[in-house]
């Protein structure tokens, strides 16, 4: 009898949880889909039938996730095509572009005087606090980096599951992200992201980049 109870508690358990489960992906991957409609945020491959593998449950370096912001900005022409200086000396040829531009342009910084870590796990932490800076916030003012979480909260690009006990951060959690940014406003503007990415003529709304 006993044994019975605990299957049904362990399925009554498994049931709970499944949806809830199926819920975040399907958040996650309608993020990454608008995202990768308007040009964006790309995929890791490509399936058979040509739609985009985004590999979601994998978790970026910084590297991947300063090139997740360019793109985000409507920026990786300008970051590719650009001459950038930065004082790191680890940079992998494919990557630098990306983190000079996000260097120059004060979204990203070192985890010391040369060293970048770009192949290190990108933290919660550290990618809000690339897109609160995109978004014109300074991490020397309006919030501390190491807890960002705080004033993403406060503008709704966030919504609380993000906090110094979080250690597991994924592609699908930056796409999440970035799609709620676009609907923020800029720091002191009237407008949202997406409306500032759309006066640049970055993307449009309704063609996709």
């Amino acid at each position: 009898m006993k044994r019975l109870i605990c299957l049904a508690l362990a399925l009554t358990m498994l049931l709970c949880v499944c949806p809830t489960s199926r819920a975040a992906g399907s958040e996650a991957e309608n993020a990454a889909q608008r995202l990768y409609e308007l040009g964006l945020f790309r995929g890791t491959g490509t399936n058979p039938d040509g739609t985009p593998i985004f590999s979601l449950e994998r978790t970026p370096t910084r590297n991947e996730a300063v090139t997740m912001l360019v793109r985000l900005l409507g920026k990786e022409n300008e970051a590719i095509t650009g001459k950038w200086t930065t004082p790191f000396t680890d940079l992998t040829d494919w990557a630098k572009p990306y983190v000079g531009y996000a260097y120059a342009n004060k979204l990203t910084n070192g985890t010391g005087r040369t060293i970048y870590s770009g192949g290190t796990a990108v933290s919660a932490a550290q990618y809000i606090t690339f897109v609160l800076r995109a978004l014109g916030y300074s991490s020397d003012t309006d919030f501390k980096w190491y807890q960002s979480w705080e004033l993403s909260d406060k503008l709704g690009i966030t919504d609380g599951r993000y906090n110094a006990d979080t250690y597991e951060f994924t592609r699908g959690d930056a796409a999440i992200i970035s799609a709620a940014a676009l609907d923020a406003k800029l720091k002191g503007q009237n407008r949202t992201l997406l409306q500032a990415l759309e006066a640049s003529g970055a993307v449009t709304r309704t063609t996709g980049r």
